[in-house]
């Protein structure tokens, strides 16, 4: 059996981020996906699927998948 990461129990079989899972940006602030939205948009270019995740103060965010996954880390 392959050894598990951490991104593989915050990520669902589609390699999207998963409601309830946390992330830490590369500012070192923690973050919380709330949702992802436009996931079964066929116009990617427009509407691409996006990450909305709220942070420790309330702000709520939201950027492209694509975007999300490169700023942040799972957190533990």
């Amino acid at each position: 059996m392959a050894p598990t990461t951490k991104t593989e129990f915050h990520l669902d079989a589609n390699g999207l981020p998963m409601s309830g899972s946390r992330w830490r940006h590369h500012s070192g602030r923690v973050y919380v996906v709330l949702m992802v939205t436009n996931e079964a948009s066929d116009r990617q270019d427009k509407f691409p699927t996006t990450a909305v995740y709220q942070g420790e103060n309330g702000k709520r965010w939201s950027r492209p998948v694509s975007e999300f996954l490169e700023k942040m880390t799972p957190e533990a």
